[in-house]
């Protein structure tokens, strides 16, 4: 976020820059039962830890990472609506600096 640095001396306002935030990251995903990862969100959201995350951008070759430590901000599911698969949807609040690879 931007500081307003604005003095006695200064003719226009002036900004700085302040300490960035990491951002967010959210998705909704097809819901699997049997998915240890994905019954972990839920843990991780209740007990409100951190943990680091990686997502993989398949569609690169060869396929690029980015990694970076968050906890689940918010979390809602199952999903469920007629004539379609059963869904979840999380939040992920960005805790440190993504690394890419």
């Amino acid at each position: 976020p931007m500081i307003d640095a604005t003095n006695l001396s200064s003719t226009i306002r002036v900004f700085t820059g302040g300490i960035r935030e990491g951002g967010e990251v959210s998705a909704t995903v097809h819901m699997d039962p049997a998915n240890t990862p994905q019954d972990t969100l839920y843990t991780q959201f209740t007990a409100n830890t951190e943990k680091n995350w990686r997502i993989t951008l398949t569609d690169t070759a060869p396929a690029e990472t980015i990694t970076f430590a968050a906890r689940v901000k918010t979390y809602s599911g199952p999903l469920i609506a007629i004539d379609e698969t059963i869904k979840m949807e999380f939040v992920l609040q960005v805790n440190s600096a993504p690394t890419y690879a």
